[in-house]
């Protein structure tokens, strides 16, 4: 063995501790450049091996290319290849490697795993899930779990925009990320070197070169947050604690372009500081609660600074980075607590952001079921220590790549984030969203009544009393493709619709929880004389439950009587209401009274499959049920965000038309025939 690797072996194995780890990656690549012609291959595999572990992946990445030049078939050299690509986040290269990697034997099981994760971010859905199942060998629970996720990701991907989505005006071609706010002045941390004070450029050196800041916006005015004789190199994300002088910030290692966490690191700690009037800060200590070889930041302050949200890798958690929530009482903070599985995961949870306003955490995850790479979910906190199971907050907020790091603002009350999805200006960039919830669709809007008898249709219909109608002629109709607008829309009420705005939460009663192939509500069907039975279609399974209730005395006395019908296990959930996961599938009328009103029309005895559409709509607010309630029974049905009302209860085709046609002079001109296949609407066209 030759002397460059002993001593470089000798160094970084005895100094990692006490060296900072910047100057030995780059002691290393100096020490290489001098001496690579003398290395052996097994040298050089050694020096490339512990570059990859410092994350130096810039470096990893020519030495591993050299070994494969002479040594093509080396597995390890190119498994550590590919992977330093795809902590570069650059996914061409790293997918090439992984092509060629995934076609050889006895490779590192590990490459399956992200070799799907990779394909998963290209939109290749389908390959992704092949190459879980083949992971599924090696590991059956993650395997599955990501197979099923892909699942997830094409529903989501089907879903309409959520939210207006725009890019932050001050990105630049670095890495912009992770936005905090300090009453109206907007902070964030950038790689951006073009802001810098002169003192900053004066004493720039080769280990701070691909450093981050944190820069401050006020205004259309940007410039440096901290004070130019202070140190600002690696820090970041800052948090501020409302009302309060403390906040937290985190010290880290990150590099331009790379992935901010691996889940073994220990690059990041806490530190908790007093606030100055511009936004600095002075007076910087460590949290207490910082542990050795592991990393601790991504820091959220809420409760006037004395609850402290944090990511940590620490060990007795779910698995690699997870949420973690200490309080400051009595003078100090207390040993931080894991929030538990309804948030953290086997995989990487992290920026958590908590909304006092209404009591919701946000927090990125790499592993719960989403578009791929970190999403952003919601949880709702229902007690001192207790969450809600967390939702993904769909698509606009969520790609196909990573999405972090998710504040509101307290001015305007816009979302910002993080996302390296492309298009972007520079690795990651900063982005701003606004809901679109309340929003209707084109064709949802109620214009005034339309004069019928100007419209180009032809043949005779009868006419009903004060009420000019359009004629037809026998026509003759076929179903429409697959692709129509109502594929996969879903029975959410009858005679109990969702008209107003519910609580954040609502009670059911929940009597058995199946998997997606085994949903047969069949047996459950007598319940449906103590109110509604809905489906609610989770991802993994879907929930047989009776509801829903606004008040506990109610659910409880409903529980009640569940139980004495011989459901033993049935329980009260408490949970928002998400109409998108809602399916009716037995209706009563004795279930809950909020949406009850009174309608004037009678049912033929036996009714028809022929139903009319009226109109879909973003906000069911928008529905004046007034204009219509002699036409027909109305139902309510929902597809992702929008909400759909249908007219129902015809003993015929010809029936069915003639109230199509009126609920058209009664302003609804986009009404039409559906018909109702055992609970899939499609549509009739007119030949």
């Amino acid at each position: 063995m030759n002397y460059f690797y002993i001593f470089v072996s000798i160094n970084i194995n005895s100094k990692l501790k006490i060296m900072n780890k910047r100057l030995l990656y780059f002691l290393v690549g100096v020490a290489f450049a001098f001496h690579s012609s003398t290395l052996s291959s097994q040298d050089l595999l050694a020096i490339a091996d512990k570059q990859y572990e410092l994350e130096a992946y810039d470096l990893a990445i020519e030495n591993y290319k050299k070994i494969l030049t002479n040594h093509p078939g080396n597995t390890e050299a190119m498994y550590n290849l590919a992977e330093s690509y795809r902590m570069q986040n650059n996914v061409t290269e790293a997918l090439n490697w992984y092509d060629q990697l995934t076609t050889k034997e006895n490779i590192n099981p590990l490459a399956y795993l992200h070799y799907g994760h990779l394909l998963k971010s290209t939109g290749d859905i389908a390959n992704a899930k092949l190459t879980y199942i083949k992971y599924m060998e090696f590991d059956m629970e993650i395997g599955q779990h990501f197979a099923e996720s892909c699942d997830a990701a094409m529903q989501l991907m089907e879903e309409d925009d959520k939210y207006d989505v725009k890019p932050f005006a001050h990105n630049s071609n670095t890495s912009d990320f992770a936005v905090s706010f300090k009453d109206d002045m907007l902070v964030f941390n950038s790689f951006r070197t073009d802001l810098e004070g002169l003192n900053s450029r004066k004493n720039r050196s080769i280990l701070t070169a691909n450093a981050n800041q944190m820069f401050a916006v006020k205004g259309d005015q940007i410039a440096m947050l901290r004070d130019d004789l202070k140190s600002s190199y690696h820090l970041g994300p800052i948090t501020y604690g409302s009302g309060s002088d403390i906040i937290a910030y985190t010290k880290n290692n990150f590099k331009d372009g790379v992935k901010f966490v691996r889940h073994d690191d220990s690059n990041m700690s806490l530190f908790v500081a007093e606030k100055t009037k511009e936004g600095d800060f002075d007076q910087e200590r460590p949290f207490p609660y910082n542990e050795t070889g592991f990393s601790t930041g991504f820091a959220s302050l809420a409760n006037g600074g004395k609850l402290l949200y944090f990511a940590s890798n620490r060990p007795g958690g779910f698995g690699g980075y997870d949420i973690y929530m200490s309080q400051y009482k009595e003078g100090g903070w207390s040993l931080p607590v894991n929030l538990g599985p309804n948030v953290n995961t086997p995989g990487n949870e992290i920026s958590p952001f908590y909304s006092e306003d209404d009591n919701f955490l946000f927090f990125a995850s790499d592993f719960r079921a989403g578009f791929g790479g970190y999403d952003n979910f919601i949880s709702e906190r229902v007690g001192a220590l207790e969450f809600e199971e967390a939702i993904n907050m769909g698509k606009g907020v969520n790609s196909l790549m990573d999405d972090y790091f998710f504040v509101i603002s307290p001015v305007d009350g816009k979302f910002y984030f993080t996302s390296n999805r492309m298009g972007g200006a520079g690795k990651d960039d900063i982005y701003y969203a606004t809901p679109m919830e309340g929003m209707m669709m084109a064709d949802a809007d109620i214009p005034g009544a339309v004069n019928l008898e100007d419209m180009e249709v032809e043949g005779t219909v009868e006419s009903s009393e004060n009420t000019s109608l359009a004629s037809m002629s026998d026509p003759k109709f076929y179903l429409a493709d697959n692709n129509f607008s109502l594929e996969d829309a879903r029975l959410l009420a009858k005679h109990n619709l969702i008209l107003s705005a519910p609580p954040s939460k609502v009670y059911y009663i929940q009597v058995a929880s199946l998997s997606k192939s085994q949903a047969n509500v069949g047996t459950f069907k007598k319940l449906t004389n103590l109110g509604n039975l809905y489906k609610v279609h989770k991802n993994s399974a879907t929930k047989i439950r009776l509801g829903y209730y606004y008040d506990r005395n109610e659910a409880a006395k409903i529980l009640s009587s569940v139980k004495g019908m011989g459901y033993n296990d049935a329980f009260i959930v408490h949970e928002p209401l998400l109409t998108s996961e809602l399916e009716l599938v037995g209706d009563s009328k004795n279930g809950n009274s909020q949406g009850n009103f009174s309608s004037t029309f009678t049912p033929a005895s036996q009714t028809s499959n022929y139903k009319v559409r009226l109109a879909s709509y973003t906000d069911p607010l928008w529905f004046d049920i007034s204009r219509v309630n002699d036409l027909g029974e109305i139902e309510q049905w929902t597809k992702g965000q929008y909400t759909i009302f249908i007219l129902s209860g015809y003993g015929s085709l010809d029936n069915a038309q003639k109230a199509m046609l009126k609920a058209k002079n009664r302003g609804f001109t986009e009404a039409h025939i559906v018909i109702d296949n055992n609970g899939y609407l499609e549509k009739l066209k007119q030949n």
